[in-house]
């Protein structure tokens, strides 16, 4: 039983070591050029963005957020085409109570004091909509 125990302490120690740092990076630098096509309600963002790592520690994983009303289209490493995972991460920070998120994990898990994203862009449909901070005023 107490071996039990500590397994269970160790695999707790691992699984909030893997957790995402989400204030580990620091924008430096950052270019965007937005498109809008009023045709078809469409917006349209594409840029250069340059982080620091800020932590005490190197990270494996670097994540980018935007309001949820807006989809990674793609991301770009020195250039090159990166996988990602997207997901819906809730926070206050948008009006829409939520943002959508850009994880990125760098050359197959290898860590890097300085990141630099080049070229991202997203794109969404603009609709008109008063109720859109119904989310958190009302707390629904």
């Amino acid at each position: 039983m107490k071996l039990l125990g500590v397994l269970c302490a160790i695999c707790g120690c691992c699984l909030s070591a893997a957790a995402l740092d989400r204030e580990a990076f620091t924008f430096t630098r950052y270019d965007l050029e937005v498109r809008i096509e009023p045709e078809q309600q469409r917006l349209g963002v594409r840029g250069k963005v340059t982080l620091r790592n800020d932590s005490e520690a190197a990270q494996a994983n670097a994540t980018l957020q935007i309001s949820s009303t807006l989809n990674w289209s793609s991301i770009r490493l020195e250039g090159k085409p990166i996988e990602f995972i997207s997901q819906t991460y809730t926070s206050d920070v948008d009006h829409t109570g939520a943002l959508t998120e850009a994880i990125i994990a760098y050359r197959l898990g290898r860590n890097w004091p300085v990141v630099y994203c080049s070229a991202w862009n997203w794109q969404c449909g603009v609709v008109s909509d008063c109720n859109r901070g119904g989310k958190l005023v009302t707390g629904e």
